[in-house]
């Protein structure tokens, strides 16, 4: 409903800005007259363009073009300005002539392309760096699954001693403490604290014969956890 009334708005808007430079543009020369509804159309078209072409998608995970909105919003208004002036002034007070006024609508044309393709080139950088700290916390948000799976696979052994469970617990604590980055290390650790986990798991079948491979393994994720918290920097 929001996308129709707008659409309403804005063909509604460039009908009263043609009708106003035919009725009251008599006194501009016709072909600067019909520059300036031009200009005028396409400056009432960018101020509708978000609300037919949302710039930000609020349903997305990933709102990073919420800080380029403003930005492009910038350029927008300093386009829309520069183009009013020229066209009051130009055939006013400095009398120009089409050809003059055509290149400098032409210029601030080009300069409003190329503030919004800066603003995309940002928007790019920020998207791309988005989606590599969220790859990082993939990697540590499987961390947490993995031992989380182990806690409840020990939960259901009936004959495991409390010990191993209470190890395994605090183990699902000390995970939350573990911040994402992006080094061979890090990412070493974190293979081996999932294989370390897997050994633990499936010795838990036969806890009884197992135990000692449990307790190796167990403190191995151990100590590889304490040693994934101390690193935190790219």
């Amino acid at each position: 409903m929001q996308k129709i009334l707008s659409w309403i708005a804005l063909l509604g808007g460039e009908v009263v800005l043609f009708v106003a430079f035919r009725t009251w543009g008599a006194g501009l020369p016709e072909d600067i007259r019909i520059l300036d509804t031009i200009v005028s159309m396409l400056i009432l078209a960018l101020f509708f363009v978000d609300l037919l072409i949302p710039w930000v998608d609020w349903n997305g995970g990933c709102h990073s073009r919420l800080g380029s909105l403003g930005l492009r919003w910038t350029f927008t208004c300093l386009y829309a300005v520069a183009a009013v002036v020229v066209m009051v002034l130009c055939p006013w007070v400095f009398e120009a002539t089409f050809l003059t006024q055509l290149l400098i609508q032409i210029v601030l044309f080009l300069g409003l392309i190329l503030g919004f393709s800066a603003v995309s080139g940002a928007l790019l950088r920020i998207e791309e760096v988005y989606a590599r700290e969220e790859r990082l916390r993939d990697r540590t948000r499987e961390m947490m699954r993995n031992v989380r799976h182990l806690e409840q696979v020990a939960a259901e052994v009936v004959n495991l001693p409390e010990s191993y469970r209470t190890r395994i617990a605090q183990l699902v604590e000390e995970v939350r403490f573990i911040a994402p980055c992006a080094s061979a290390e890090a990412l070493d650790l974190e293979k081996r604290f999932a294989d370390a986990l897997r050994t633990v798991e499936f010795a838990l079948s036969a806890c009884d014969m197992n135990r000692e491979t449990i307790e190796t393994a167990l403190a191995q994720a151990e100590r590889i956890c304490i040693q994934r918290k101390t690193i935190y920097i790219d």
